[in-house]
């Protein structure tokens, strides 16, 4: 799954990473399973995600949406991405109410 539109979100369960190699370089290769239809997604990380995706335990249910890109000092553009998680996570069957992750800010 790509984010290219700002407001697109991806809600689930994550269930964690794999490394893989692209051009030499280990990135991590998110998976989350949907809600909706129970189908795992993944998408690839970036620093910024991956540091805000390790701090939730897998099995979780978040909302992951996209902000949109941002323009750093240094001229390069990043993804930015603000993570809901669950407030209960008893049923990972409905979508629960999710609140922003203290982990995000």
């Amino acid at each position: 799954m790509q984010f290219e539109t700002k407001g697109q979100a991806l809600e689930g369960q994550l269930l964690g990473y794999t490394e893989i190699q692209i051009k030499g370089v280990t990135v991590r290769r998110w998976q989350i399973k949907r809600l909706e239809d129970g189908i795992a997604v993944g998408f690839l990380g970036g620093v910024s995600l991956d540091s805000m995706l390790e701090a939730v335990t897998a099995g979780t249910v978040i909302k992951l949406e996209y902000e949109g890109k941002v323009k750093l000092g240094s001229g390069y553009s990043v993804k930015k991405f603000k993570l809901y998680e669950a407030l209960t996570g008893e049923d990972s069957e409905s979508v629960p109410e999710t609140k922003p992750s203290r982990k995000a800010r």
